[in-house]
């Protein structure tokens, strides 16, 4: 058994920004905590390497940074990639293009200091000094229901135990740079609630990501996202678990009938059969 460290292991996977790393990097050497090492994956193509590289070294002396290129791209591939590497206690999961408060690991480290029920905590993310609607207000415990609009990557931090040593990982098919480029973290949670651990929602611990995206972004992602909603719900509705069986037909149903009259759901239920076709051609073929 691995001895872990005190202290967080955060896994940041970048591919060509350059100037949001940096951001991050900056947000990091302002921590009040100080012991956290960054694992980085990179999926740059040249010179994004290079420059990665060279930032590395500007930080080296404000805190640890290991680094890793991989040409396997996708979100996920390099997440897990960086899951082998954790050696501290606690797992975070910035994007390259999130920062943080200069007190937000200091917070979490004391959010686990106070209580040892909880095996991960997800906080919320909005810009500095504003709202994001999208996260409810009202801390609770997480469960099957809870986590579809409680948990984001970004603001989610584990103990490493939770990953058993690399057997708990995330979903390849599912994250950015792949057909479903949303949902990733979702299905890490229900697949750990699944496998016994608890988890709490304090929207407080708040990371500072961009929450505006320009509308065709948001037009052509929302399918996208659709699709990936669908299938990371089909993917637990097949493997039995009750309450995603629930939200799954309650949303088709919704949809179902506002298809009736807009162009828009109609979309939305094309996109949620194929990532349930997804789920279950995966399902079939032993996931």
């Amino acid at each position: 058994m691995t001895l872990l460290r005190c202290g967080f292991s955060l896994v940041v996977a970048t591919r060509n920004r350059p100037i949001e790393l940096r951001r991050l990097f900056n947000s990091l050497s302002r921590q009040s905590v100080k012991s956290f090492e960054v694992i980085l994956v990179d999926q740059s193509d040249e010179p994004g390497r290079s420059e990665n590289v060279a930032l590395i070294h500007e930080f080296t002396q404000l805190f640890d940074v290991r680094y890793v290129a991989s040409g396997h791209l996708g979100l996920s591939n390099a997440r897990n990639v960086g899951l082998t590497l954790c050696g501290r206690e606690f797992v975070g999961f910035p994007d390259d293009d999130c920062w943080y408060s200069s007190t937000l690991l200091e917070r979490v480290r004391e959010f686990f200091a106070q209580t040892h029920r909880y095996d991960f905590v997800s906080g919320s993310y909005a810009m500095p000094a504003s709202d994001n609607p999208e996260f409810p207000k009202t801390s609770r415990d997480v469960d099957a229901g809870a986590c579809l609009r409680r948990c984001s990557s970004v603001a989610l931090f584990f103990r490493n135990t939770v990953f058993d040593g690399g057997v708990l990982q995330f979903d390849t098919n599912v994250g950015a740079g792949t057909a479903l480029p949303a949902g990733e973290e979702t299905d890490l949670v229900l697949r750990a609630l699944g496998r016994g651990a608890r988890g709490r929602y304090e929207p407080g611990l708040i990371v500072y990501h961009e929450v505006e995206r320009p509308l065709t972004r948001q037009e052509e992602g929302g399918l996208l996202r659709e699709r990936a909603f669908a299938y990371v719900m089909a993917k637990h509705a097949l493997g039995g678990n009750a309450p995603i069986v629930v939200r799954l037909v309650y949303h088709l149903a919704k949809d179902t009938m506002k298809s009736l009259v807009s162009p828009k759901a109609r979309a939305r239920i094309k996109q949620q059969a194929i990532g349930m076709r997804l789920a279950w051609l995966s399902r079939r073929d032993g996931w």
